[in-house]
């Protein structure tokens, strides 16, 4: 059998790539795709692994994730914005974005863990609502970014330059009706 070569146990193939940047599995870090297993991938999207290492399919590990608390976000604004408490599939169906629904019952029970919303018994399952409307946790979360002690001047004064003059003005007439009080 000299002259014939043998077949590989292993054959290049395309790798199947995700939307989003690149990123590394080791690092997590942007940089080469890499396979399944930790090979980078060749230039041209053609990932050859060595002899020994099989693997049926290659992997493109993509950073398409949320930023922390962007679905607890869109949960919040979508009970702001009804009318009447709702349940954990009504929530699924407004928020949308192909979530399952245990990842929104999973989020509605920890924000009703963390005091941001009520229930009570809706047949099998409950209805949530908001504690506070969308102002006042908004101001809540700008009174909490407020540091103790003399850094308060400094972060006031930086807000208050940083605000068009629409706003500015807004806030100077609030200022001096809550001072009439």
């Amino acid at each position: 059998m000299t002259g014939v070569p043998a077949a590989p146990a292993w054959e290049a193939r395309q790798v199947r790539t995700a939307p989003g940047p690149v990123t590394t599995m080791a690092t997590g870090r942007p940089g080469a795709p890499v396979s399944r297993v930790g090979i980078t991938v060749a230039a041209g999207g053609w990932h050859v692994p060595p002899i020994g290492i099989l693997n049926r399919y290659s992997l493109v590990v993509t950073n398409d994730r949320r930023r922390p608390g962007a679905l607890e976000a869109a949960v919040m604004a979508t009970l702001w914005a009804a009318d009447a408490p709702m349940t954990a599939a009504q929530v699924q169906l407004l928020v949308g974005d192909d979530l399952a629904y245990n990842t929104v019952q999973t989020i509605l029970i920890r924000l009703h863990g963390k005091g941001r919303l009520r229930r009570r018994r809706a047949g099998r399952g409950h209805e949530y609502w908001p504690v506070e409307d969308a102002a006042t946790a908004a101001a809540g979360r700008m009174r909490a970014a407020l540091p103790p002690g003399s850094g308060r001047h400094a972060v006031l004064r930086q807000f208050a330059a940083t605000l068009d003059p629409a706003d500015a003005a807004l806030l100077r007439a609030l200022l001096a009706d809550s001072d009439g009080d």
